[in-house]
């Protein structure tokens, strides 16, 4: 299996994003921005996979968005989390969206917008997941898209396998954020920081990739492929309730080449989301992204797309109830930017999920 280089350098990276045209200076600093109004985005659409393409389309549109038109995509299921919490961060460290299908079709946005992104250029698909979550017929679709793109599944006889194939592929050697694979809070809002462009920033956290584990012990297939990428930093995303300390013990004892290890967690999901916000310490977090924190399909493709918004720093992912955000969230925010706030909100999902009033309402 190929592995992907590390980013080399950060002027390497600064030179790409103004040769693209996308490297712009940040917006001026303002309150807290009021939904809807000109700096409150919303991406949606009327199901889960519609705003997945509208996530797409807004950040990586060949006719115009902030990033370039991809020349890869992934795929994952719209139907379940744990592979797609993966995925997200793998997207995020190739400049790349990912769409959401279901197990035997590709709804009509979905394959439209695929065929968008192969006519511009995108020339391998990444279907992540065996075939009893996203089937053959799924892969063949995909394979005759236009100008025949190279389409690699990764996939393991379980959620953790898969997500330690995905790792392999993608981001081998980097740091780990190891999350649960029972549930997603605590990964979606690490994958913003996993996707970014952290492994050339000393003051990051110097992530690349998602693991999963689970109370009971961190699975074989992801001790195998931190031992195979010769990872040397493990970060646990969520308190000892859900990733206790033995887990630390089990990897210091069998993965040898890990010597740093850190806990981002909170009393709740919301405050462990700010936690790993905490961790986008290049610059000012002038942008901010907003996901519903009780469920999980419009946050899955949000990932990639805020860990390149802005496109040469990224932005956090935070959980807000659907009317109002936790008090601790709410802090959090205001607190940016020497208490102005962010200037830009995006919030991912339709009103139905996530109301205007959220971001101005504490609970």
């Amino acid at each position: 299996m190929s592995k992907r280089p590390r980013i080399a350098s950060l002027s390497a990276v600064v030179m790409a994003a103004l040769m693209a045209g996308v490297l712009a200076a940040p917006a001026a600093l303002g309150a807290v921005p009021t939904c809807p109004g000109p700096n409150c985005e919303r991406l949606a659409g009327p199901t889960r996979y519609d705003t997945a393409v509208d996530i797409a389309r807004a950040k990586w549109a060949p006719s115009g968005g902030p990033l370039l038109a991809p020349s890869e995509v992934w795929v994952a299921t719209g139907a379940n989390f744990p592979d797609a919490l993966a995925a997200g961060a793998a997207a995020g460290v190739a400049v790349a969206p990912l769409l959401l299908v279901r197990q035997n079709s590709i709804p009509t946005a979905v394959k439209n917008q695929l065929e968008d992104f192969a006519t511009a250029g995108a020339s391998r698909f990444y279907v992540v997941g065996g075939a009893d979550v996203v089937s053959t017929g799924v892969e063949n679709t995909l394979k005759a898209l236009p100008g025949a793109p190279d389409v690699v599944r990764l996939s393991g006889t379980t959620r953790y396998g898969t997500a330690a194939k995905v790792y392999e592929e993608e981001a081998c050697g980097f740091e780990v954020l190891l999350a649960t694979g029972t549930n997603f809070p605590d990964a979606i809002a690490g994958g913003a920081l996993a996707g970014s462009f952290n492994s050339v920033f000393p003051t990051f956290l110097g992530a690349g990739a998602i693991l999963l584990a689970n109370s009971s012990g961190v699975p074989q297939e992801t001790i195998n492929a931190m031992n195979n990428c010769s990872t040397d930093s493990v970060t646990f995303l969520g308190g000892t309730d859900v990733l206790p300390a033995s887990l630390q013990t089990q990897i210091d004892n069998e993965v040898p080449t890990v010597t740093n290890f850190k806990r981002l967690e909170g009393v709740n999901r919301f405050e462990t989301a700010v936690e790993i916000a905490k961790e986008f310490t290049l610059a000012d977090v002038d942008k901010v992204y907003l996901a519903v924190g009780d469920n999980f399909p419009d946050a899955l493709a949000g990932g990639p797309a805020a860990a390149r918004d802005p496109f040469y720093y990224g932005s956090p992912i935070l959980l807000s109830k659907k009317n109002c955000l936790p008090a601790s969230v709410s802090t959090y925010i205001n607190s940016l930017n020497g208490g102005a706030g962010p200037t830009d909100i995006v919030m991912l999902g339709g009103t139905d999920v996530l109301s205007d009033s959220a971001p101005a309402t504490v609970c």
